[in-house]
């Protein structure tokens, strides 16, 4: 019930998120100097090992092949009050006003970063799925805080994130 719930409340901000920027576009006379506005969707497997959760505050940076977005925090969507716990998946939107495509601007990969605040300071995640490329990548690392982790989504993956 919990995931059903998670999925519903994804699929409604999704839906919301496109309608509201296609009315802002509609609405505009002039398109050309309408700058990019845009969101990046996250969904981020937490291992499920021993201390592999976290309650320190965990941000992203997005890598381009042109241009690269800066810091942001990630905010779990949901009614989830925990985020980054073992075991758990957490789906995480960021605003963006850098356009990342296939030609122009191609991402390619992320850096995590952990401020190492709170308890369980170590953080490890198995699986992050993009939804800009529509595709996921593993992580065998740990991501503390003097160690951020940059992960690919150039290479292949390694293994399968979901079973």
């Amino acid at each position: 019930m919990h995931v059903t719930f998670r999925l519903t409340a994804f699929i409604w901000v999704i839906s919301h998120l496109s309608t509201s920027r296609a009315n802002d576009f509609n609405s505009s006379e002039n398109q050309t100097s309408v700058p990019y506005r845009g969101y990046l969707f996250f969904e981020i497997h937490t291992a499920n090992e021993r201390n592999a959760g976290t309650d320190s505050n965990i941000y992203v940076s997005v890598v381009g092949t042109k241009r690269n977005l800066t810091r942001h925090a990630l905010r779990s969507l949901g009614p989830t009050m925990n985020a980054f716990e073992r075991n758990q998946v957490d789906v995480c939107m960021i605003y963006t006003n850098v356009k990342f495509d296939e030609t122009e601007n191609a991402i390619r990969g992320i850096e995590l970063i952990n401020d190492g605040k709170w308890s369980g300071s170590s953080w490890k995640p198995s699986c992050i799925y993009l939804s800009t490329i529509d595709r996921a990548q593993t992580n065998d690392r740990w991501i503390s805080s003097d160690n951020p982790v940059f992960i690919s989504f150039t290479e292949s993956n390694k293994t399968v994130c979901y079973e």
